[in-house]
């Protein structure tokens, strides 16, 4: 059996799993459908592979303009959660946070960076509600 694909790519439009588990039953049912049996065959092959290998190196493209190499290094680091924060598209964007305390503390912080980056004194104001 070979297996081809991109297996770190985002999941398939169609709901589930391409080897849904919840569809396979191992009690026979005089009304199976071709689509379980083929699920149930491909559950059984799938579950044949004992050797995992970990294929580090992009192959994809091996000659590439500046931008396809953007694209390729962006794509390896999204599995593994490892964006590139120097980038500067992640300059001076929203943060998002559900926490008011998580809010004051990132705008503390970020205030002061700012002010150090644009060589301004920071002043701070405060309102009494």
């Amino acid at each position: 059996i070979i297996v081809a694909g991109d297996f770190a790519q985002l999941p398939p439009i169609a709901s589930g799993n391409a080897l849904d588990a919840g569809s396979v039953t191992s009690a026979p049912r005089s009304t199976n459908s071709v689509h379980s049996q083929k699920a149930a065959i491909g559950k059984a092959l799938w579950h044949q592979f004992t050797t995992v290998v970990i294929l580090k190196q992009n192959m994809r493209q091996t000659s590439q303009t500046a931008n396809d190499g953007k694209l390729r290094k962006c794509l390896e680091n999204m599995p593994n959660g490892r964006p590139k924060l120097s980038d500067p598209r992640f300059h001076h964007v929203s943060i998002i946070t559900s926490w008011n305390a998580h809010r004051d503390k990132i705008n503390e912080v970020k205030s002061v960076q700012f002010a150090e980056k644009a060589g301004k004194s920071l002043q701070e104001f405060y309102s009494n509600d």
